[in-house]
Formats: C-alpha cells, sequence, structure tokens
C-alpha cells in the first residue's frame, strides 16, 4: 500500500509541473481596412515558475547569436512577454530602433464562460467571450490541458486556450502543436 501511495504522490506531481511548448499560428491584418493578413509562427513555453510568449524565429536567431553571427531582424508587430505562472502581471519587451526595452502591465481579463463546445483534434473545447483592449474576443480552451494559459496576455480561462480572436478578425491565434519539454 506505501509504495502505491509514493507512486501516486509522485505521479501527481510529476504531472503538474510538466513543461510545454505550444506553437500558435498567428494570422493578423496590419491594416484593418484592409483584407490582406499576414501570419507568424508564435511559442508560448509554460514551465513551472514562468511562462514566456514570443516568436517562433527567435529560437533560430538565438542559436545563430550564440555561434558568433551577428544578425539584424525586426518583427513587425511587438508581442514579446514574459509573466509569473498564474500572474496577470506582463513584463512586455519592443524593440525600438534595434533596442529591446521592457515594461510592465497587468492585464487581468474577465472571461464569461459559455455552454458551447466543439472537437478540435480529439479535444473537446469550449467558448469563452471577454472585453479587452477595446476590443471582443472569442477563445475556445480545452478543460483537458490544465493550464490557465493561452497565447500572448490571454490566460485566465480553467484550461489551456486553443484559439482566441477577435471579433473583428484582425488578430487570430491557433494552436497548431503541443510538445512537453524538459
Amino acid at each position: 500500500m506505501h509504495k502505491y501511495f509514493i507512486f501516486f504522490i509522485f505521479f501527481i506531481q510529476y504531472s503538474y509541473s510538466q513543461n510545454y511548448r505550444v506553437i500558435y499560428d498567428f494570422t493578423y491584418k496590419p491594416d484593418s481596412l484592409k483584407k490582406d493578413s499576414d501570419n507568424l509562427e508564435m511559442v508560448l513555453d509554460v514551465q513551472k515558475d514562468y511562462t514566456k510568449f514570443y516568436y517562433k524565429k527567435l529560437i533560430k536567431l538565438d542559436s545563430l547569436v550564440r555561434s558568433g553571427s551577428i544578425i539584424s531582424y525586426t518583427f513587425p508587430i511587438q508581442q514579446i512577454i514574459k509573466r509569473k505562472t498564474s500572474s496577470f502581471k506582463n513584463e512586455n519587451f519592443v524593440n525600438v530602433a534595434g533596442i529591446y526595452y521592457n515594461y510592465p502591465s497587468i492585464d487581468d481579463i474577465k472571461w464569461k464562460i459559455l455552454p458551447q463546445t466543439k472537437l478540435s483534434d480529439n479535444y473537446k473545447l469550449q467558448k469563452a467571450e471577454a472585453i479587452w483592449g477595446g476590443r471582443k474576443w472569442i477563445a475556445w480552451f480545452s478543460l483537458e490541458m490544465p493550464v490557465s494559459e493561452g497565447p500572448y496576455k490571454f490566460k485566465g480561462l480553467p484550461g489551456l486556450i486553443f484559439e482566441v480572436k477577435d471579433s473583428n478578425d484582425n488578430f487570430n491565434y491557433k494552436l497548431v502543436s503541443i510538445n512537453k519539454i524538459l
């Protein structure tokens, strides 16, 4: 009996201390008055103490810089953040003329969870809505992934956010993959 109890405690601790790398396809309209849109791959790293959201291309650029290469690259939209897990206080990073600056913001989004559900890649998703940043946002999250995180500053639902977009379809994040990381 004692062996099973220790195994159970280890399993519970291990399952809640998982680190995840979630890749999102981020589609956005550079000009909301036009139909043209651009897209970027974004990364959400959920770790025990910190959550980070950044451009997937930064992983490659970081390895080039570490190898001694000198590079210059700018991103069309500024969405790099870091926060303590379970916190709404974000550290925002912006690049101005090749120099990164950071500033804090508190982005507590008040979600209204709705009864609508749908299936996506064998995950049951539930709908939620919020008014934040002057826009109405629609999110789809899964209770099957007990991680209260999502892309950019979107968090606070009782499961991982798989999709979130504004009602005008100017900004749209859609989950591409989920991987456990060490």
